[in-house]
């Protein structure tokens, strides 16, 4: 239905903490009309962001420019070795290549971290109880032409992050801007 990501800074445990009281707080009040079932929660730190050179801003800023829309990615790593060899592939030749295809403006990857927790640690610690981020990694594609045309030019490069078998798909799929430009 829909996909939200808050990005936050330093201190991170106080703003986290502070924003899920906030979100009691709203939530008391009424301020959620429309109930909707959460299929991931949690946070998550950036590890790496980069803008492509048609973006003509960094990588900081991609997330907050006018955008089409986002492809979003979540994944699972396997028990299997392979991780920090995925990492290195992603980095090196993946990220670069998405960049590089039509219609992305950046890539954005998070992961879960030890700081933050990984599993169901995180709700408690921040006080809120749903927040488990089940070490998943999430990768935002920001994309700044037609999604549908950006998605059939990334959807053979993003099926290939799974041919290794490091990292398992939970989600893998184009999101619509509510607004457009």
């Amino acid at each position: 239905r829909h996909a939200v990501c808050y990005l936050m800074t330093e201190p991170l445990e106080d703003t986290l903490a502070a924003f899920a009281r906030l979100g009691r707080q709203l939530a008391e009040a009424g301020r959620y009309p429309e109930p909707a079932t959460p299929h991931l929660l949690g946070a998550y730190e950036v590890r790496q962001a980069d803008a492509a050179p048609s973006a003509r801003v960094s990588a900081a800023a991609v997330p907050f420019r006018a955008h089409r829309g986002n492809y979003l990615i979540v994944e699972r790593p396997t028990p299997a070795d392979g991780l920090a060899d995925w990492w290195r592939w992603h980095d090196t030749e993946h990220a670069p290549a998405l960049l590089a295809t039509d219609g992305v403006a950046g890539v954005t990857t998070f992961e879960a971290t030890a700081r933050l927790g990984t599993g169901a640690d995180q709700g408690p610690r921040f006080g809120t109880a749903p927040w488990d981020p089940g070490e998943s990694m999430v990768t935002v594609v920001h994309l700044d032409d037609d999604v549908d045309e950006t998605t059939s030019r990334i959807d053979p490069l993003v099926r290939a992050r799974w041919g290794s078998g490091a990292v398992i798909a939970r989600l893998a799929g184009p999101f619509r801007s509510p607004l457009t430009y």
